[in-house]
């Protein structure tokens, strides 16, 4: 009985001391080996008077293992016959296996009343195995499926190696019909107590004749290793795989290359390169896709879209080859090969004729025979030219003979030329259109040709002398003739001249133009190129349509939810999921401030009458998928996709701001963005056909990033958005919340992203994550629930994304408290998914650069802090900064992201290739990231002891409800210069993170942001962050609740959830809160659940220690049917003394109900003294519904 007693204590004491110190009694990690009796070594000094033993450190309602006492011992272990202790208190094991590895609790009991819990033993199992995994010969340890070729007479070998106990082994094969054995030798050797076991097959191709997935599996009852089996992927080099038929693929250099698979269900299949069809095949890419999906790239030029699909984007000649795709499910093999070939277009883009001087009309003058040469310059593959003359010509009339065909090979492309001889047969000929053009197998590739006029003139030696008789005539004729052709001079140098002088005139004003408005381009391009087919404007127009869906599939193809896997790139119409999509309706009524309703699908945003408008701003939060959205635009004009609205649209133009600063034409921004470096279409045809095109939709994304929004000059972007161009395209704008233009149409319409609710979320696990997997959504489903910071952050799409996919993938998912918490956890990931694939010698460089990030912190935050945020740069730029090998750990990683763009030179060149040349941007994956190492470099800095941040004028205050004010300096309301420019709406997270990264800093941090009016809501978030201190928490907690605690229909949901979150800290533990106002917020009360609720779908519940709760409405109509609901939530908290309506003006005032008719509630408020008013109306609450009124 005095024992039990004890031990009921016991838990108590160890919410007091659990934390206690070790000392050397019982060291706090211990190894034991299995197979063997395993001693947890304690020395206790004698006299205690009882030791409990448990296998776990959490022991509050566990069962002790033994408990060792004077009496005796006993316990659920000792009574099984599993465990035993010593007199001194070490626990025995008997018969180690791996489930003995576990976290052990010690228990030391000196008397019957003094007693503590000494120590937390971490017991590691040591199976005294070289090897703690079945491993396949020549495969890597690291890689879950590995690649061999197979040949006569080879073998495929897995063995285990000095394991204590011998491990049988046995290989299957993998089928779509299941697992089957196939035969194979075993053999064991012991060497002084430790096997060796080893398992051979020399025949893996039973089922399958090109590809086939071989397991090693091992028998280990108990629990020797590790990993149970391995498995590799075994193609066979005895046969040639081919296809009876080879499709070609011709593709341009710097495009995307594509290669689809087979449509067959398949478990698993390779991609492979031969230069020739006679070559050895080199693997590039090969993919499994059993219950472990797995993949592996031999070059980072390709990647597996879809786990299928074969791609490169920026095809370059190294690219050319033979590419086969082997898929196979076990029993059947299905083959595709392509034979790619990169083409380059020449420069210039047409052939050229050695005499031209490449103008417009060229004609030549020449012999009536002799020689000539037709060149193109710079083409791959080589290609045929011949030459033929007008169809009008007789065929004796002009013949080519003697035709040379001479290709040189430039580096990979190649200069043709032909050059030929000629010779005109008939006298009456002195003009002739001679055409020289691209021929053969290649001509569907390319459709070049130049037509150029030959002008013959005539020699002596083939002037014939006439009769003597036909003096006179042929005299008569001459003077005709001439007077002819002087008169013909006449009438073609007077319309030349015109001609010119209205040339002239065009290009001095087209000149002109370009003074004020930089459209045009600098170059005639009709000059440019000679004696080319000019196409039409049709045409034209095709060939721009044609050119923006080949870029926009390039974006919404290569979709990365987790950016260190590279090889997983989605098209997005397969991750694409919609989340919450709400539009503004009453802005400039009462009060100033407009309402958000839902509205139904992102389609609705052109199709709903509700938001009809050609100017609409997307608006939304960071992470919450404003850029996704346009991918998904982009995918449905792409694909004419019948449900959307853009399958009608001819144009769409979608551009990425970031990238347009110092380019102040969007027909400059579309050429140079957009199309292709080749890419014939001038800026004057890209203004002409949108400008004759009607049906257009322009979609400029990520205003809050666009680097020329602050500039003194007008672009076209701003010119766009205010209707001054374009104004009968619709256009959308996407942007942060936070960030919206200084000025816009009033008839524009706002869009906002209001991110998942449950319903999306489960609708992406299933569509992007686990497909069918039930059992597997529940479990990401069920971690989601577990860490309840989660609910609130993983409303952010972004940040579900990557929580659902790392939670898939990994077998452990800790616990946050915090954002900062999971925001390090997901970074952690980022560098151990790296690490993983080197070896031992390099991980030592990669935990360097994982915790020694400084020069990238101030780089990331002095680029925020900029007056005009810099955070793109160029790749040499960062290099130079962080040096070669961390710059390329983290664009490996995929912290940091390299972007192509074309850069052009200011210089002429006759060249297209010098004219416009590729530059590599680098930025951060997402600005949250840029913010998540900026924030590590304030936490530094604030926590020196030195470092205060104040504000010069104690009136001023933040934007967080004056986003339209934009313009307003920010040295009118920060003034410290470490932290100008850094508002913190715009960059939010980089408070929060610093808050979480560093307690000293956070204190500071919070409360600088409180001496500001509007900066206390936001030194909520920051609070939340922290860690540490639980009454330095609370303290914080009630100075913010001793003065009025604001919740908004403007706050984002983010702020709202975190407010109540405050709220229920401090009514749960006794804190008075002063004042709660809910601004045009409220929508409903729920009895049930005693709370009320939120327009934003939140719920505030019954807060005990609430003095005063007001209520403010736009309209009287808002409360009609609510008051008594609110008077009943009203009693439901036990220290409200206040309660208020207002409202925006006395007229709704007026109209307030005369009487309430719930007795029982007004009983309850009238005992409890509670005084109702009604803006300036005020009364005392009666019962019976009686009340006095006084204005």
């Amino acid at each position: 009985m005095e024992l039990r007693c004890v031990l009921f204590m016991v838990p108590f004491g160890l919410f007091l001391i659990i934390a206690g110190h070790a000392n050397s009694t019982c060291p706090s990690l211990q190894y034991i080996v299995i197979g063997t009796t395993g001693v947890i070594q304690c020395s206790f000094e004698e006299g205690f008077f009882g030791v409990l033993w448990y296998n776990y450190t959490e022991i509050l309602h566990q069962e002790a293992l033994i408990i060792l006492r004077k009496s005796g011992k006993s316990g659920v272990g000792y009574n099984a016959g599993e465990y035993d202790v010593y007199p001194n208190g070490s626990l025995v094991i008997y018969n180690v296996s791996k489930h003995h590895e576990s976290n052990y609790t010690v228990i030391l009991l000196q008397t019957t009343t003094d007693f503590s819990v000494d120590f937390i033993i971490n017991v590691l199992v040591n199976a005294e195995t070289f090897i703690p995994y079945t491993r396949i010969y020549q495969c890597s340890d690291i890689m879950k499926v590995c690649l061999q070729q197979w040949d006569k007479n080879s073998e495929i070998v897995c063995y285990v190696q000095d394991a204590r106990l011998m491990i049988p082994l046995k290989w299957i094969v993998r089928t779509i019909s299941g697992d089957r054995n196939i035969s194979s030798d075993l053999s064991v050797t012991n060497e002084t107590s430790y096997f060796t076991s080893a398992v051979t097959t020399t025949n893996p191709f039973i089922f399958s004749s090109f590809l086939t997935l071989l397991a090693c599996k091992a028998e280990d009852p108990m629990g020797l290793l590790t990993r149970t089996q391995s498995t590799v992927l075994i193609l066979n080099n005895k046969l040639n795989p081919t296809s009876e038929n080879v499709i070609t693929k011709y593709l341009q250099t710097g495009s995307k290359m594509r290669l689809d698979c087979s449509d067959n269900e398949f478990s698993f299949l390779l991609w492979h390169l031969k230069k020739t069809l006679e070559d050895k095949p080199t693997p590039v890419v090969y993919a499994v896709l059993t219950e472990d999906v797995f993949s592996h790239r031999y070059n980072d030029d390709y990647a597996l879209q879809n786990y299928s699909s074969l791609v490169v984007h920026g095809v370059r000649m190294k690219h050319e080859g033979f590419y086969s795709c082997i898929s196979g499910n076990g029993m059947t093999d299905v083959i595709i090969v392509y034979n790619v070939i990169a083409f380059v277009l020449p420069v210039p883009a047409h052939p050229v004729i050695e005499g031209c001087n490449h103008e417009q009309y060229c004609v030549l003058e020449v012999q009536r025979q002799g020689n000539l040469t037709c060149t193109l310059t710079g083409i791959r593959p080589p290609v045929q030219l011949d030459v033929t003359a007008g169809f009008h010509l007789s065929p004796n009339g002009i013949e080519f003979f003697d035709k040379h065909l001479v290709s040189y090979d430039n580096g990979g492309a190649f200069d043709v030329s032909l050059v030929f001889k000629y010779r005109v047969k008939e006298t009456e000929i002195h003009r002739v259109t001679v055409e020289c053009r691209v021929v053969g197998a290649e001509i569907d590739l390319f459709h070049l040709s130049t037509k150029f006029d030959m002008l013959f003139t005539t020699v002596e030696s083939e002037k014939i002398p006439p009769p003597r008789g036909q003096n006179w005539i042929i005299f008569v004729l001459l003077t005709v003739v001439l007077c002819l052709m002087v008169l013909c001079g006449i009438v073609f140098i007077r319309v030349f001249r015109k001609r010119r002088g209205i040339n002239r005139y065009n290009t001095n004003d087209s000149r002109a133009h370009e003074g004020n408005d930089s459209h045009g381009p600098t170059l005639n391009e009709e000059e440019a190129i000679p004696m080319t087919k000019q196409l039409t404007t049709l045409e034209k127009q095709r060939l721009f349509i044609a050119q923006l869906k080949s870029k926009y599939e390039d974006l919404y193809d290569a979709v990365q939810p987790i950016p260190y896997i590279k090889d997983r790139l989605y098209c997005v119409d397969r991750v694409f999921v919609e989340g919450g999509i709400e539009y503004l309706v009453g802005i400039g009524t009462i009060g100033g401030h407009g309402t958000w309703k839902t509205l139904g699908t992102y389609q609705d945003i052109f199709n709903d009458t509700r938001v009809k408008s050609v100017r609409r701003i997307l608006e939304g939060e960071p992470g919450y998928g404003k850029s996704t959205l346009t991918l998904q635009l982009a995918y449905d004009w792409c694909n004419e996709i019948p449900a959307s609205f853009l399958c009608k649209v001819d144009i769409l133009i979608l551009l990425r701001l970031r990238q347009l600063g110092g380019v102040t034409s969007i027909y400059k921004a579309i050429k140079q963005f957009i199309l292709p470096i080749d890419s014939t279409l001038s800026e004057n045809d890209i203004k002409t056909i949108i400008s004759n095109n009607s049906s257009v939709v322009v979609v400029l994304d990520g205003f809050d990033e666009y680097p020329d929004q602050d500039k003194g000059y007008e672009s076209d972007v701003i010119n766009i958005i205010m209707k001054k161009m374009f104004q009968q395209f619709e256009v959308i704008l996407t942007t942060r919340s936070s960030f919206l233009p200084k000025n816009y149409p009033a008839q524009t319409k706002r869009i906002r992203l209001t991110g998942f609710d449950d319903t999306a979320r489960d609708q992406y696990i299933q569509k992007a994550v686990v497909g069918d997997d039930i059992e597997a959504a529940e479990k990401i489903k069920r971690r989601l629930k577990d860490n309840a910071v989660l609910a609130g952050l993983c409303q952010v799409p972004l940040f579900f994304v990557l929580f659902a996919h790392m939670s898939h993938e990994s077998k452990h998912f800790q616990k946050f408290n915090s954002v900062t918490s999971f925001f390090r956890y997901m970074i952690s990931c980022f560098h151990s998914h790296m690490k993983n694939k080197f070896k031992d010698e390099n991980v030592k460089k990669f935990n360097l650069f994982e915790t020694k990030h400084q020069e990238l912190d101030k780089l990331a935050f002095e680029g925020l802090r900029g007056k005009e945020q810099q955070i793109v740069w160029t790749k040499e730029q960062l290099c130079k900064k962080l040096g070669l090998d961390f710059y390329n750990q983290y664009v490996s990683i995929g912290i940091l992201v390299e972007e192509e763009v074309l850069a052009f030179r200011d210089e002429p060149s006759g060249l297209i290739t010098e004219h416009v040349q590729y530059t590599t941007e680098v930025r951060f994956y997402h600005k949250l990231f840029c913010e998540w190492y900026a924030a590590h470099y304030l936490a530094e800095y604030a926590s020196k002891d030195d470092v205060t941040f104040n504000l010069n004028n104690t009136d001023s205050s933040f934007r967080f409800l004056q986003h339209q004010q934009r313009d307003i300096s920010y040295n009118d309301w920060n003034t410290d210069p470490f932290l100008r420019y850094l508002d913190p709406i715009d960059v939010q997270f980089l408070y929060r993170f610093a808050c979480g990264l560093n307690p000293v800093a956070g204190k500071k941090i919070i409360e600088y942001l409180r001496q500001s009016k509007e900066g206390g809501k936001f030194a909520i978030l920051c609070i939340l962050e922290q860690e540490g201190n639980v009454e330095d928490l609370l303290e914080t907690v009630r100075q913010l609740c001793s003065s009025v605690v604001q919740i908004a229909s403007n706050h984002n949901l983010l702020l709202q959830r975190s407010t109540i979150q405050l709220l229920e800290i401090a009514s749960s533990n006794e804190i008075p809160i002063s004042s709660v106002v809910l601004d045009r917020c409220f929508q409903s009360v729920d009895l049930k659940e005693e709370c009320l609720c939120l327009s934003s779908g939140l719920q505030l519940p019954k807060l005990d220690t609430l003095r005063e709760l007001v209520i403010r409405f736009v309209i009287f109509e808002d409360i009609r049917g609510k008051a008594g609901g609110i008077l009943d939530y009203s009693a439901s908290c036990v220290g409200l003394k206040s309660l208020k309506f207002t409202y925006a003006s006395v007229l709704d005032v007026i109209l307030l109900p005369q009487s309430f008719d719930d007795g029982d509630v007004l009983a309850c408020l009238r005992r409890k003294n509670c005084k109702g008013k009604s803006s300036v109306i005020s009364g005392r609450c009666k019962e019976g519904g009686q009340h006095s009124k006084t204005v």
